[in-house]
C-alpha cells in the first residue's frame, strides 16, 4: 500500500486573511491573541490539554482536531499524548535557506517534505517507508515568507481509521 503525502499549506495566514478582509496579516497579531495553556515535561511530551496557536505548536504536542484538507485551523487543541489524539508534532524547522524571496509552491513542498521526511526516523525511531504512520506537514507560503515566516511544521499520524492513544516519540512505530 502506497503512502500518500498529505500538504497542508500555511493556511493560518490564508484563512487570517481571508476573515479580516486585510492585505497583510502579521504572526505577531496571530501571537498575541493566542493563548497558550501547556508546557512540554521533560521528555518533551505535551500535557495539559488547551489551544495552541497554530505558530506555538512544538514538537511533541499532540494535536485533537480533525486534520484534513478541508481544514482551517488558526489554532490546534492540543493535549496529553497519552489521551486519543489524531497527531503528534515530530518536528517543526525553518527552510529560510531557500532565500527570503517566495520561491514558489513546488521548491516549499519539496523542502519540507525532505525535512519531514528526513526529521521522521529520528523521532519515531523506524523510517518513514516501514513505519505504520503517515506524515502531514504544514509550509509558509507567500505571505508567510513576506513576514520573514519560513517555518515548517511536521505531523505524524495512522492512516489507519482510528486515533494515537500514546506518544509516538521512540515508539519504533
Amino acid at each position: 500500500m502506497s503512502k500518500a503525502r498529505i500538504v497542508i499549506i500555511a493556511l493560518a495566514v490564508a484563512a487570517s486573511l481571508a476573515l479580516t478582509g486585510c492585505s497583510s496579516f502579521s504572526r505577531a497579531v496571530i501571537n498575541q491573541v493566542a493563548e497558550l495553556s501547556g508546557t512540554s515535561d521533560e521528555q518533551g511530551v505535551f500535557s495539559d490539554a488547551g489551544n495552541t496557536d497554530f505558530y506555538e505548536l512544538t514538537e511533541g504536542m499532540c494535536v485533537l482536531d480533525d486534520l484534513n484538507l478541508d481544514t482551517r485551523l488558526l489554532s490546534f487543541t492540543t493535549d496529553d499524548c497519552a489521551e486519543p489524539h489524531t497527531a503528534e508534532v515530530y518536528a517543526v524547522f525553518d527552510i529560510a535557506d531557500l532565500g527570503a524571496v517566495y520561491p514558489g509552491d513546488d521548491a516549499v513542498d519539496d523542502a519540507a517534505w525532505t525535512g519531514c521526511e528526513t526529521r521522521f526516523a529520528g523521532y519515531i525511531a523506524s523510517d518513514y517507508e516501514s513505519s505504520a504512520l503517515d506524515i502531514m506537514y504544514w509550509v509558509p507560503d507567500d505571505g508567510s515568507f513576506a513576514v520573514d515566516d519560513h517555518s515548517v511544521i511536521c505531523m505524524a499520524y495512522t492512516y489507519f481509521p482510528g486515533t494515537l492513544t500514546a506518544s509516538v516519540k521512540g515508539s519504533g512505530q
